[in-house]
């Protein structure tokens, strides 16, 4: 697997949680994405949990007319 990283991973993990509805804070937290006084960073995270083409698309379906 040529593109396997830990870093592809951590991507992965934080996507997932996000896909599991575990709130922002939380996840900054466990990625480690604190601010200097320690409360979480949530646009460092958001970098990591960039939706794909699919979930796009998906979410512009939930508001499709039929």
């Amino acid at each position: 697997m040529p593109n396997l990283s830990c870093h592809a991973l951590r991507h992965t993990c934080l996507h997932n949680l996000v896909k599991a509805g575990v709130p922002l804070p939380t996840i900054a937290e466990i990625a480690g994405h604190l601010k200097a006084d320690g409360t979480p960073n949530i646009d460092m995270t958001l970098r990591y949990i960039k939706p794909g083409e699919e979930e796009k698309a998906n979410a512009m379906e939930l508001i499709s007319w039929d």
